[in-house]
């Protein structure tokens, strides 16, 4: 699935913000403006970014979850599934500096964002025309490349007109938001591939109908979610956040005063920070565009209008990105670990769907299980990294991801997997906005669409390698091709097995550097001040009764069908 890379619950309406000249005649005037909780999640524009990503990941639902498993049905090898993974990998990362630059140049995401989705849901009519594996590999190839269109302006458009004292909060919100029209298409998706049946003739040509109608679905949602960003208003979206920013501030600086009186933080403000993200003493100390904290960021602040409009050429701002220590540590780090993520990914598929023989519902009961155990905690995901910084669950998320390849070595049943997903992915869940976040964080504002671009261009590269050397790995092992004149000739089972071991192990190991990341910006409270916080909090103690219940009822079901024939 593309990279996946949100509103108040009481009030489902959505609310624009006022306009920008509204803002700037209140800064004098604060008691006229509205700092309400509620208010300051008002995001600009945030109907039509909400709208876009919903439409959007409807879309991918549809028909991506199952393109690996038709290559499976198509007689995929396990170097054809990693040729697959590697080639979309490396073609949706590797031009993104280029798509990023241009992005930052014309500044207009919304353009890049809307022609990436059109291009993605109509690429997959291609689908329709195709039988050989190899084609498989070419459309997901080309698919990733247009996904790949919009990914940096995407990110960058977030980072411009949400203010980082709710970053956290608002990205976990969009990603929560998301989960539900994706499970939804995935069901329908799943339903559609298992059980619809026939042929649709158009013309001289004739298609079945169980792709048709999916690609369908995706092809209509795909333009409406370009619609909806085509038609964002990003240069008065942009003005918006810097006065909102400049508010924020304020707000934080006034109650900075009156909490440096106070021994400990009311239990209310706790709950206000940790589930609104709202509360000046809950968020990171500074702003995207207006506010500054950093001694790199003030001077840029400093710098003249005119010396703002002189253009620098590529090489200087690529020159100027490697010196970037923080993004560049967090870059390789990230990119080292992802070999071993990409190692496994070939693997999932053959497992599922070869070795167990699960069927599409059943695949898409897998993905939307995830989904929900994520929907169940990503709300709360943006708020706690407001509170305890990014570094923590950073590294927490790393370490999760080391129990998949571990799990998946000894699953034998469709049950199996299921609970592998359920409960693997409740604490990834809490963790979900955080690695975007702190990405945006290392990242100046003016350029970040070429560091996001050069970002994923270095982790396609990895991840090209890693998918590639695991799926020969099973080739290798099964007999497939041999290494001079020799192999293990073993089952794909226990080939698949050895495999998911070699994943586990270079997961394990290199989820180590993350401890040597550091905060770049300042957080209110610590990792073990998060106890104290939870128990001060009614909604997340009611979060974690429901997380221990659902936890409780996977192992009961995994009991119950243990004894199951």
């Amino acid at each position: 699935m593309p990279n996946n890379d949100p509103q108040d619950e009481d009030n489902p309406r959505l609310v624009s913000i006022p306009e920008a000249p509204d803002y700037y005649e209140a800064v004098s005037e604060d008691d006229k403006i509205d700092l309400s909780d509620d208010e300051l999640a008002k995001i600009p524009e945030r109907e039509k970014i909400y709208g876009r990503s919903i439409l959007a990941t409807f879309s991918y639902g549809m028909v991506d979850p199952f393109l690996t498993t038709i290559a499976i049905d198509m007689g995929a090898t396990g170097s054809q599934m990693g040729w697959l993974r590697a080639l979309s990998n490396l073609l949706g990362n590797f031009v993104q500096p280029v798509f990023g630059f241009l992005s930052d140049k014309i500044q207009r995401r919304s353009v890049f964002v809307a022609l990436s989705n059109i291009l993605y849901s109509s690429i997959w009519i291609l689908l329709l025309f195709v039988n050989k594996v190899v084609m498989i590999i070419v459309i997901a190839s080309v698919i990733s490349l247009v996904v790949s269109l919009g990914t940096p302006a995407w990110t960058a458009l977030l980072g411009e007109i949400i203010p980082q004292k709710i970053r956290g909060k608002i990205i976990a919100n969009v990603n929560w938001f998301s989960q539900f029209p994706y499970i939804l298409s995935t069901i329908l998706g799943g339903i559609l591939f298992n059980y619809i049946a026939g042929e649709l003739s158009i013309g001289s040509w004739t298609f079945q109908l169980n792709y048709f109608l999916p690609i369908a679905f995706g092809l209509v949602a795909g333009f409406a979610s370009a619609f909806a960003i085509f038609s964002f208003k990003e240069k008065k979206a942009r003005s918006r956040a810097q006065v909102l920013s400049k508010l924020l501030e304020k707000k934080t600086n006034r109650k900075s005063k009156i909490k440096s009186h106070e021994k400990e933080a009311d239990s209310s403000v706790i709950e206000s920070v940790i589930i609104n993200g709202k509360d000046s003493q809950a968020i990171a100390s500074d702003g995207i565009e207006a506010i500054c904290v950093t001694t790199d960021e003030t001077k840029t602040l400093e710098i003249s209008k005119d010396a703002e409009t002189i253009e620098e050429s590529f090489t200087i701002k690529v020159l100027e990105m490697f010196k970037n220590k923080d993004f560049r540590k967090f870059t390789i780090v990230f990119g080292i670990q992802s070999f071993f993520m990409s190692w496994c990914w070939p693997l999932f598929p053959i497992r599922q769907r070869s070795d167990i023989g699960a069927n599409f519902l059943e695949i898409a009961i897998f993905s939307v299980v995830m989904s929900i155990a994520t929907v169940i905690t990503i709300r709360y995901a943006g708020g706690i990294s407001d509170l305890i910084g990014r570094k923590p669950q950073m590294v927490m998320n790393r370490f999760i991801l080391v129990a998949m390849p571990i799990s998946y070595m000894f699953a034998s049943q469709v049950w199996h997997i299921i609970v592998i997903h359920a409960i693997i992915c409740i604490p990834l869940g809490l963790n979900s906005a955080v690695m975007q976040s702190y990405l945006i964080d290392v990242t100046p504002e003016k350029n970040r669409s070429l560091y996001v671009g050069f970002y994923n261009m270095f982790y396609g590269v990895i991840l090209f390698l890693g998918s590639l050397l695991g799926g020969y790995l099973v080739d290798f092992l099964i007999g497939e091709i041999t290494i001079g004149g020799f192999s293990p000739f073993y089952s794909q089972y226990k080939a698949v097995t050895i495999a998911f071991a070699v994943g586990f192990v270079g997961r394990l190991t290199t989820a180590f550097p993350f401890l040597t990341l550091r905060e770049v910006k300042t957080f209110p409270y610590k990792l073990r001040d998060l106890p104290r916080l939870v128990f001060r909090s009614k909604k997340l103690l009611a979060l974690v009764s429901t997380v221990s219940f659902f936890f409780g009822f996977c192992l009961v079901i995994m009991g119950i069908m243990g004894y199951l024939p």
